[in-house]
């Protein structure tokens, strides 16, 4: 995933909760190992809750253009503002 270049040991990144298996495991398990943080939020569509979750060391937004598994459409505009 592009977001081991973007993250590292003491960055933090905000991601929708709605995601390919495997790549819920990377951010939940596998990523903390390394020392970079996660948040999830629950709903991608509520963007107050992306701002919400921001901290001075946030380096990545990230979520699934798709979402699994609901097949949600994520507001990726939205998010980017």
């Amino acid at each position: 995933l592009a977001i081991l270049n973007l993250a590292e040991a003491g960055d933090h990144i905000v991601s929708s909760a709605n995601l390919y298996g495997g790549t819920y495991n990377l951010f939940h398990y596998t990523l903390p190992k390394f020392g970079v943080s996660v948040s999830f939020v629950d709903d991608p569509d509520d963007l107050d809750a992306w701002r919400a979750a921001i901290r001075p060391n946030t380096a990545a937004f990230y979520g699934e253009t798709i979402g699994n598994p609901r097949g949600n459409v994520l507001d990726i505009a939205g998010v980017a503002g």
